[in-house]
């Protein structure tokens, strides 16, 4: 998964949901924070949104692509705005150099949702390799599939790495033992591990 997407860390969690709401935790989007998201997607991709407190800001699509509209984006940006999850759709890339231009101008974070575009490419860049973290789903109907619900959360970010380690078993630290903080249990099962593995070896 690394290598694919140009990432240094990625840990493997329950769902893709999960690694969305992970993702909004420990970037420290909080009550009351915007985070502007695509009109046209599927419900996963607003209710980690939700689940964090935040208030998500739904933005156009463009008519040829079916995905956000960036101008649309930058006519959303209010004080209130703290993130972009941004959201690639059917196999295809947002266009990243330009989102990245538009986060920077307006110091936003970036959280991709790689669900249905791993291993796809806008010009030379992968999907999955810009912001503070990306999302990955191993559902059946996915890119690559397991047999029941998958997902990960990769990163540049250690200390992002580190505590989503912790989050997704009951804030365990992996290293100790110690329960550090409050976690969930979003792992998944060896068997579908050891499926995804298998499929990994066809990419």
């Amino acid at each position: 998964l690394c290598k694919i997407s140009g990432r240094k860390y990625a840990v493997a969690v329950g769902s893709c949901t999960d690694a969305l709401y992970f993702a909004l935790q420990l970037a420290g989007i909080e009550r009351g924070d915007e985070v502007l998201v695509t009109c046209f997607s599927y419900i996963a991709s607003v209710s980690p949104i939700l689940r964090v407190g935040a208030i998500p800001v739904f933005v156009d699509i463009d008519k040829e692509s079916f995905m956000m509209d960036l101008n649309d984006l930058e006519r959303k940006i209010t004080n209130k705005t703290k993130a972009i999850l941004a959201v690639h759709q059917f196999g295809q890339s947002l266009p990243l150099a330009h989102l990245e231009a538009l986060a920077a101008k307006y110091n936003l974070i970036i959280i991709e949702d790689v669900a249905q575009a791993f291993g796809c490419r806008n010009y030379d860049h992968p999907a999955g390799n810009i912001g503070i973290a990306s999302c990955f789903s191993f559902d059946p109907t996915k890119i690559i599939g397991a047999f029941g619900t998958a997902g990960a959360l990769a990163t540049d970010d250690e200390q992002i790495y580190n505590k989503a380690k912790k989050l997704r078993f009951h804030g365990k630290n992996p290293a100790t033992g110690d329960f550090e903080m409050p976690g969930y249990n979003s792992q998944i099962a060896s068997s579908q591990a050891a499926i995804l593995t298998l499929s990994e070896t066809f990419i």
